[in-house]
């Protein structure tokens, strides 16, 4: 079976490949049946001279049956190399933390559950806290008006012996004059009576 694959070159820390035409079962860097490319990885992505092929050649070998590896693959999809696109990689990139362990995953359910429990926990308190504040305005308030109803009250017992002072005043000021007036008619009386024993 036939196969378009890679073959390193170049020295250490300067790679340098080959697009090859060979036997699967071949080594990398042993024998093959034909040279159809280059790949230079140090050159820029837009550079024309990072990748070249005999596109003829290539079309020729994929007609007859060999199958480019995938990074192969994707160079000649790029080029636009006919017979290539049913060799594209399936290759699919995994969603974030789908490589994670069931444990770990398992831990962070948990945290989630905590962290949605304290969020909830949170709530209640703050409506009890609410709750108890708005109970003890109401008992203050209850509190304030009880307050005021005995001092009006007391108010109102003040006023009413003040009223009574004042009406008992008033009347030992009529008894004092009506003993006065009663003590003046007897004097008077006795005057009158001493004035008429003296005349007879």
């Amino acid at each position: 079976m036939l196969k378009i694959r890679l073959a390193r070159g170049g020295r250490k820390k300067s790679p340098y490949y080959r697009i090859l035409v060979t036997e699967v079962t071949s080594p990398r860097d042993s024998n093959f049946i034909e040279k159809v490319g280059t790949y230079n990885p140090l050159l820029a992505k837009d550079n024309e001279n990072r990748v070249t092929i005999k596109k003829d050649r290539i079309e020729y070998w994929l007609s007859v049956g060999a199958q480019p590896s995938e990074k192969v693959a994707k160079f000649l999809i790029a080029l636009g190399v006919k017979g290539a696109e049913k060799y594209a990689p399936k290759f699919q990139p995994k969603a974030k933390g789908s490589n994670l362990k069931k444990k770990a995953l398992e831990k962070l359910e948990k945290q989630k559950e905590l962290e949605e429990k304290a969020k909830e926990e949170a709530k209640l308190k703050a409506k009890e806290e609410a709750e108890k504040k708005a109970q003890e305005e109401a008992a203050k308030q209850d509190a304030k008006q009880e307050n005021a109803q005995p001092n009006a009250e007391s108010q109102e017992v003040k006023d009413q012996q003040i009223d009574n002072k004042e009406t008992d005043a008033k009347e030992t000021d009529a008894k004092e004059t009506n003993i006065k007036s009663e003590s003046q008619d007897q004097e008077n009386k006795k005057d009158l009576e001493s004035k008429d024993s003296s005349e007879s």
